[in-house]
């Protein structure tokens, strides 16, 4: 009973959070997308994309290793080193990119250029972050994390606002998200029990890279899967229009991330928690089936009726052609719930290698159907894409994980 409560004490501190974050970022992300227009947030939009597609190559899950072993310092130390050279790459890797791009549109890359490289070291600052972060989550300090996250959230978008009313335009975004990262790194360094060491040891790299092997082409597929569609955009229908793909689907994804966060980090300690142990077995209902995906349905339904007058409203006349992108990410959002909570379930007993077919079947769906919808659909074309990914995923998910836990039932959806 004191493990569940601790549970639900923590999933109520994150919650809290969430709630308050998130409706601080979706009022936010409001008002940028009205003082900035859709043209800003294209351009912001391809240099985000672009880097955390970089990022994706490189994203091993170093700091999950660390909660599941956050007694393990040679486990620890292995994750310190990782992370460094990690970063060193992301920042070699990401001139590469640069370059290239800057050979075939010098102008346009030129402007880029100094936002790039706030976004860049946000992105890296933020690996620290989580790594340093790791054994607090491990010990169950959400209440802490959660306080952290809302503050350091509040301090990037308090400066990212006043940069755009002064009309900086992409800085505003860019240094929003380095304050940010910055911000967060600061506050759990305070507290963080282990801090940096370099005293790696053969036996804790191996170990980091026996997790990580499984992680990282799970991490691979995420990230990919995740910015793969708004590229796709970028190339189909132009800046323009992926500067409102982009606004929509963040402060849908925004709303998501309130349920979603409470998942991949209270969840998942629990689990790792508890992975040994009879609480691992859930229950399987075919009702459940019916309810949750009638809802996703209804939902998408109603948000199409819905969505032109609530996206005008909060964005503004210049977005409210992006409405049509709504029902798709319902589904969207469906999908990434379902798969979530299948995922963390693995990801406690080091089987999430299992669940990257899962997300090769998202990648492949997106991929193959988002030319046809978008040439005949448009933006609503491309949730059509992005929601036949999702559902997929889940779908895929699912049946890779009952087949691991045949003996043991699964929760129906």
């Amino acid at each position: 009973m004191t493990a569940h409560r601790d549970l639900l004490s923590n999933f109520n501190w994150v919650m809290a959070a969430n709630l308050v974050s998130g409706a601080s970022n979706f009022l936010a992300m409001a008002w940028f997308a009205r003082q900035l227009g859709p043209s800003i947030l294209g351009d912001y939009a391809v240099v985000v994309t672009t880097l955390q597609l970089v990022a994706a190559i490189l994203s091993a899950g170093f700091d999950q290793a660390v909660i599941r072993e956050p007694d393990n310092k040679d486990l620890w130390a292995a994750a310190t080193m990782a992370t460094v050279s990690q970063a060193f790459v992301l920042i070699v890797a990401s001139g590469c990119v640069y370059f290239v791009y800057h050979l075939q549109s010098p102008t346009v890359a030129t402007g880029l250029l100094y936002p790039a490289g706030l976004v860049l070291s946000s992105i890296v600052v933020s690996l620290f972050s989580y790594l340093i972060a790791a054994p607090i989550a491990a010990m169950h300090g959400y209440r802490y994390l959660s306080v952290v996250r809302l503050a350091s959230m509040l301090a990037g978008v308090g400066s990212g606002l006043t940069l755009a009313s002064l009309d900086a335009a992409i800085y505003a975004l860019a240094a929003r998200d380095l304050v940010c990262a910055a911000a967060m790194l600061l506050l759990v360094w305070i507290r963080s029990p282990a801090h940096a060491t370099w005293n790696a040891s053969r036996p804790g790299l191996t170990h980091l890279m026996r997790f990580a092997r499984g992680m990282w082409g799970l991490n691979i597929l995420e990230r990919l899967a995740l910015r793969l569609d708004y590229m796709l955009v970028a190339i189909l229908l132009g800046k323009e229009l992926l500067g409102m793909y982009f606004v929509v689907r963040g402060l849908v994804e925004g709303l998501l991330g309130f349920l979603v966060n409470p998942i991949q980090t209270v969840l998942y300690a629990h689990y790792c928690r508890m992975r040994h142990e009879a609480q691992l077995h859930w229950g399987s209902d075919g009702r459940i089936s019916a309810v949750y995906w009638g809802a996703c349905i209804l939902l998408a339904v109603l948000s199409y009726f819905f969505a032109p007058y609530t996206i005008s409203m909060l964005l503004g006349e210049p977005y409210r052609t992006a409405y049509v992108i709504m029902p798709g990410l319902v589904v969207y959002c469906g999908g990434i719930l379902l798969y979530e909570t299948l995922k963390v379930m693995a990801m406690s007993q080091s089987r999430h290698s299992k669940l990257i077919m899962a997300r090769i079947s998202q990648i492949v769906v997106v991929s193959i159907t988002i030319y046809p919808l978008t040439q005949s659909f448009g933006l609503f074309g491309a949730s059509l894409a992005t929601a036949a990914g999702a559902t997929a995923l889940a779908a895929v998910a699912w049946i890779r994980t009952m087949r691991l836990r045949s003996a043991q039932p699964l929760p129906t959806f």
